[in-house]
């Protein structure tokens, strides 16, 4: 029975599934990865992402203000100041312009990692007189140093200024994405204009116990509070608490959803597609269902044999449909362009494969179920009538009764028993 299904599958119907398959597994691969999966730290969902609105927009904020809404708040454990910059290296071969996050105290402690070499920067290190040290990617450490073990307190120039190595970051930190280096903020902007400085992003962790909806409450009360006291630089100034995730995934969260929306309807234009082909396909098999009946077949066995079909036809289309989303997953870093946070993400899992076995199966049900219920209606006339005179489908009706008519029955008959060599065996063992 297998064969025979397989060799009278719409090659088209697959085709069409294929599509509809594998562009709704490519997207919910995206989506899974994008906004789903939290983000590879222990206890992620404590970081968090602070702005303040002073100018009209979300925007960055001055160092006062992160150090007064640190300090005042008891939601909040810790906050880092930082801003990302392009810098030009050299001392380590050829020179090049690499990307530096400039910070006010470590990030490591923040998102509760070890370095993998040395030391992460600490709080005390940054302001007018910082220390010219750095913090490495795992990644450029490999590639720049060799992976060497004595990498702690080699030198290097960023813009004309030797720094020093004093550590290394593990290989699962990426933040900000593109930093390759983390470095002390070294200047005199603080006191030159204060509260009116806004340059720093901001990133912290939540203090434990607490929620983002008490720390937002808490930045509310002390916007209001430094508003009354700082009229000239805080008026109408408000501080935006969100988790870290949100923040990084802000931009995309609302057209992911929209994408997903439309090549959902995708699906469902091929399964209504599919239907109909299979409907077309199934009124032209009463006569072979007919004959199952004749043969014993209950109306129970005629339905799972056509949803079974509907399985086989489905399976085929999933996994068609998944070779063709993993293609579309290999080539998509190469049109989003930066555009799409934690692209890294974004792979062909098990609960990718979860997602399309189950689409798979609610594909089985939503386009089998006309075609099954038409086959199951067919009555044990309707084979011999529809195989000796060619008449045309035919369902339990009172019009459909025995066959008669002499010798237009016994052709009919004879070439009804004709047919046994090839449907038998299936109708017996399906």
């Amino acid at each position: 029975m297998g064969c025979h299904v397989v060799r009278v599958l719409p090659a088209v119907a697959v085709v069409t599934l294929a599509l509809g398959a594998g562009v709704n597994t490519a997207m919910f691969s995206l989506v899974n990865g994008v906004l789903l999966k939290p983000l590879p730290y222990r206890d992620s969902g404590a970081l968090l992402s602070v702005r303040s609105d002073w100018s009209g927009q979300w925007g960055v904020m001055s160092y006062p203000d992160i150090v007064d809404l640190r300090d005042q708040s008891l939601a909040i454990e810790t906050l880092v100041g930082l801003g990302e910059t392009n810098w030009t290296l050299t001392g380590l071969g050829e020179a090049e312009m690499i990307r530096i996050t400039r910070l006010t105290g470590g990030l490591l402690e923040i998102f509760n990692l070890r370095p993998h070499l040395g030391r992460d920067i600490r709080g005390d290190e940054w302001g007018p007189d910082g220390a010219r040290i750095a913090l490495i990617s795992h990644g450029f450490w490999q590639d720049r140093l060799g992976g060497a073990p004595d990498a702690i307190g080699r030198t290097f120039e960023l813009n004309g200024i030797t720094y020093s190595v004093v550590g290394v970051a593990p290989r699962e930190f990426a933040y900000p994405l593109n930093s390759v280096m983390w470095v002390p903020r070294i200047g005199d902007f603080i006191d030159g204009c204060g509260r009116g400085c806004h340059t720093m992003s901001v990133v912290g962790r939540l203090t434990p116990g607490a929620d983002l909806e008490a720390a937002r409450a808490e930045a509310t009360l002390i916007a209001e509070r430094l508003e009354a006291e700082y009229r000239g630089t805080n008026l109408d100034k408000r501080f935006l608490v969100e988790s870290l995730q949100d923040r990084m995934v802000g931009n995309v969260k609302q057209a992911l959803g929209l994408v997903i929306g439309a090549v959902a309807l995708v699906l469902l234009i091929a399964c209504v597609n599919v239907a109909n082909l299979l409907l077309a396909r199934a009124s032209t098999r009463t006569g072979e269902f007919a004959l199952r009946k004749a043969l014993g077949a209950s109306r129970g066995r005629l339905l799972g044999v056509s949803f079974m079909e509907s399985g086989v036809l489905a399976v085929l289309g999933g996994a068609l449909g998944a070779l063709l989303a993993f293609g579309i997953l290999q080539v998509l870093p190469l049109f989003a362009g930066g555009a799409i946070p934690r692209l890294e993400n974004v792979v062909l899992d098990s609960s990718v494969l979860v997602f399309t076995l189950a689409m798979v199966i609610a594909v089985t049900l939503l386009f089998g179920f006309a075609p099954a219920v038409l086959t199951s209606r067919v009555t044990h006339g309707a084979g011999v009538h529809r195989v000796g005179g060619g008449a045309g489908p035919c369902v339990e009706s009172p019009s459909c009764g025995p066959v008669g008519g002499g010798g237009r029955s016994v052709h009919g008959l004879a070439d009804w028993c004709g047919a046994l060599g090839a449907n038998v065996p299936g109708a017996l063992f399906d």
